[in-house]
């Protein structure tokens, strides 16, 4: 403290713990770059988590029950195709809510798979798969980025996630409605 002045501030050096001079601030600084698309990465793994649960209730409500009755082989390829899909939407969805970089190509290739479904698996398919090529997407998805989420597990981007979730989710559900409609009329 300085004697002819009181209010001077403190001769000490004070650095911070978020400093950009630290480890721990370059880390934190990387994730902080790297939030949005996180959040925008977990996002399409909530929605394929609930595509799965989602193909799971359509299969119990609508397809066994009409097709037992019709017969033929439409109930034997939905008995083999439709768990296979649900495993593989169950997988990638885990692993994109995880940001595990091994999802990185079967959700291209679930990316992919959805482009031909307008209108929402346009829009939905287009998003994750420049998500996942971006230069940000492929940071995230990589084992370096995994070690970053490591030290810096105090910055949390489920708010956002939540928000993307929902929003994704309202227009997977507009598309549906908009092609039930186009069919039933």
């Amino acid at each position: 403290m300085d004697p002819e002045n009181p209010y001077a501030p403190p001769a000490a050096e004070v650095v911070p713990t978020g400093s950009p001079d630290t480890e721990l601030g370059n880390a934190e600084r990387s994730r902080l770059e790297h939030l949005h698309q996180e959040a925008a990465i977990r996002a399409f793994g909530c929605l394929g988590l609930c595509s799965a649960v989602g193909s799971v209730w359509l299969v119990m409500f609508l397809g066994f029950g009409g097709l037992a009755r019709t017969g033929g082989g439409w109930v034997v390829g939905i008995a083999v195709g439709v768990p296979v899909v649900v495993v593989g939407l169950f997988v990638i969805g885990l692993g994109l809510l995880r940001l595990k970089p091994w999802s990185r190509l079967p959700g291209g290739v679930l990316a992919l798979v959805s482009l031909p479904f307008v209108p929402s698996g346009t829009l939905l398919g287009g998003i994750l798969l420049w998500l996942l090529t971006s230069a940000k997407g492929r940071e995230v998805l990589s084992p370096s980025h995994e070690a970053v989420r490591e030290r810096t597990r105090h910055v949390k981007p489920w708010p956002l996630t939540i928000v993307i979730f929902f929003s994704l989710l309202l227009v997977s559900t507009l598309g549906v409605a908009l092609l039930v409609s186009l069919f039933l009329v």
